[in-house]
């Protein structure tokens, strides 16, 4: 009787803790979910399911959930919702460059030592992601009226960075990016009590001129809000 009791002890305990850990990986998920976008479009891959595109972004939303390197490093090169948002940043851009260079595979010019301790918190079959990525910009319009304008164009146009899987088509993200802003799953969403209407999206790996433009506006704004 004895044994048959500890057995079911032991199963009760190991129940318990794969519930625990997998209501924490959840927790986990929804929340970033709500405020990274990057992740948010690759948790609703399964509207794409059948391209490339959507089993790499399913690949992508695995690697960040298990925490290896190349899935956080892209990740990190996405845009977020950044401060400022009322006094007219609208540019959630992350970094193009990071993005792309998450394939980069030469080695810097470190020391002995620094090349010792990469290998060490590195591990180099985790560092590069299996496919190719790219850089795009989603362009959307809020209509939250707390922002504070001053009558310039496109005031109301949100630009994000999203460092994707280069499979991903212009059409594949408008699917995605669609569906996420109807759904309104934003936590800024209900934040700011706005909307967001997609506009257009734009891939921009081999262009280098609009980040001066779009960054300029930005500058007038505050400039002009600061002299007044």
């Amino acid at each position: 009787m004895l044994p048959r009791q500890f057995i079911l002890y032991i199963c009760t305990i190991n129940f318990i803790t794969l519930f625990s850990v997998s209501a924490h990986s959840q927790k986990f998920s929804d929340a970033h979910i709500h405020t990274l976008p990057a992740y948010a479009i690759a948790s609703v891959a399964d509207l794409i399911d059948s391209t490339i595109c959507g089993k790499e972004l399913h690949k992508f939303r695995n690697a960040v959930d298990q925490r290896i390197l190349w899935g956080l490093k892209v990740l990190d090169s996405s845009g977020v919702f950044n401060s400022g948002f009322l006094y007219g940043n609208n540019y959630w851009l992350g970094s193009r460059s990071q993005c792309l260079d998450t394939m980069n595979t030469a080695r810097l010019l470190n020391s002995k030592q620094k090349i010792l301790n990469e290998t060490l918190y590195h591990d180099s079959q985790q560092q590069f992601p299996s496919f190719k990525v790219n850089y795009f910009v989603a362009h959307f319009r809020h209509n939250n009226t707390l922002q504070y304008h001053i009558n310039m164009i496109q005031e109301d146009v949100i630009s994000l960075g999203l460092c994707l899987p280069a499979s991903c088509s212009i059409n594949n993200l408008n699917v995605i990016l669609k569906k996420i802003l109807y759904d309104k799953i934003f936590l800024i969403n209900d934040l700011y009590s706005m909307d967001f209407k997609l506009i257009e999206i734009k891939e921009l790996k081999d262009d280098y001129e609009w980040l001066s433009s779009k960054m300029s506006s930005f500058v007038c704004v505050v400039l002009a809000f600061f002299s007044s």
